[in-house]
């Protein structure tokens, strides 16, 4: 009897043991919670890095416009012009990015002339710069009297005029969409290609 009294006292105890002892720092548990914690920091950082969208650019460096044709109605003194507008596109993202929709507003001095919608998709791939060939056309008719008769004139430099574009353009990042603005002022040849020298002197 004496025994097992002994030996439930004995099961009683509790071991107490001093807050400086090492067994109750969980140091391997504090070094996995840092460790989860700069491991998330560290994927954090560079998801905004890689993924954050970033404006793409718009420039152009061409001086004169390239002229695919120019057609004259003398009748109705009306030229329509068609040119290829040069646009570099850069993409400084780290995802690829799609343009959707080239909207072109030229205008001649202070008159709008008529827009151009293009709905072209063009693919712009990661880091990179690509060229856009847009195509625009251009309509002068009996309002832009002076324009016309620059034009129908003998002498080559009358025949280059300056039009501003302005350039809007929709593009797509990471399932998102946004616009880019550009604005030029390129001399553009407004020579007509389906007249010649006679018919000139002839209205003239």
């Amino acid at each position: 009897m004496h025994r097992s009294r002994l030996c439930e006292k004995r099961a009683e105890y509790v071991a107490l043991i001093p807050l400086t002892d090492r067994r109750l720092r969980p140091r391997r548990i504090c070094l996995k919670l840092f460790g989860s914690v700069v491991i998330c920091s560290l994927v954090f950082t560079l998801l905004l890095i890689f993924l954050f969208p970033r404006t793409i650019y718009l420039r152009s460096s061409v001086y004169k416009l390239i002229t695919v044709s120019a057609i004259a109605n003398m009748q109705d003194n009306v030229i329509d012009l068609t040119v290829i507008n040069q646009i570099n596109v850069s993409n400084p993202n780290f995802v690829p990015a799609t343009v959707n929709k080239v909207i072109i507003s030229p205008k001649y001095r202070s008159v709008d002339l008529q827009e151009t919608v293009n709905n072209s998709i063009y693919m712009l791939p990661l880091r990179s710069e690509t060229l856009l060939n847009v195509s625009t056309k251009l309509r002068f008719e009996h309002k832009h009297f002076d324009v016309i008769k620059l034009c129908f004139m003998k002498l080559p430099y009358f025949h280059d005029i300056y039009v501003t574009f302005t350039f809007h353009i929709t593009y797509m990042l990471l399932w998102q969409s946004f616009d880019a603005y550009l604005t030029i002022m390129p001399l553009v040849d407004c020579y007509p290609t389906n007249i010649n020298s006679s018919m000139l002197m002839v209205s003239s």
